[in-house]
């Protein structure tokens, strides 16, 4: 899954390019007018103060503004991942959703499904998911068995279990006993992701 999300994030930077560089320029152009401000209060105060008095304001001034000029900039930067994390959780929407036939979330589904059937450790396994996921194991649920117990090595028995209506797309799978839960949702996922994803798109887009 992790390569389906770093190929969605390429796209999306391929597609935004020229907003992405837009963002980070007016950052860059902001910061540079900071800078250059806090040097003409310098020059300013060059004629009314003692000049041994100015080197160190002038210091302070122009130390204040590239700092504030570097925090424009992280700004922009943080403005673009947001924007971008924003994108690749739509996509993630729309690959769930069957509107993009380059990738297989079926193919997804299913390594979903062996995770957490795999975690559980039990042979009879109640799934949770949404509706169309829910269709889908249902339809295909003696093959999906088959599957897993060829790959996990041993039997495998799944029961349906609750409609997951707002959920986007992955499974919960519960032990009989409800002892054992394990969530493999596709929006528990991103969440769990979410820091290690901003820490792919901004080595993406700034590296």
């Amino acid at each position: 899954m992790s390569e389906a999300i770093e190929a969605l994030i390429s796209e999306i930077k391929r597609r935004t390019e020229e907003e992405i560089q837009e963002i980070i320029k007016s950052a860059e152009e902001k910061a540079e007018a900071i800078i250059e401000e806090a040097k003409r209060k310098v020059d300013k105060l060059f004629l009314d103060q003692a000049r041994s008095e100015v080197a160190l304001i002038r210091r302070r001034i122009i130390g204040r503004a590239e700092v504030e000029g570097r925090l424009e900039l992280l700004r922009a930067k943080e403005e673009v991942i947001e924007k971008v994390l924003n994108e690749v959780l739509d996509e993630i929407k729309r690959v769930a959703n069957g509107e993009r036939k380059d990738y297989n979330y079926e193919r997804i589904l299913y390594s979903l499904l062996k995770e957490a059937v795999d975690s559980i450790k039990e042979d009879i396994v109640i799934i949770h998911a949404n509706q169309r996921d829910l269709e889908f194991i249902k339809k295909n649920l003696r093959v999906l068995e088959d599957k897993l117990s060829k790959d996990l090595g041993r039997s495998v028995s799944l029961k349906i279990g609750k409609t997951l209506s707002e959920s986007v797309g992955g499974i919960i799978a519960e032990s009989e006993d409800g002892l054992k839960i394990y969530y493999n949702t596709l929006e528990g996922r991103i969440l769990k992701m979410k820091r290690k994803l901003r820490l792919l798109i901004r080595e993406i887009l700034f590296s």
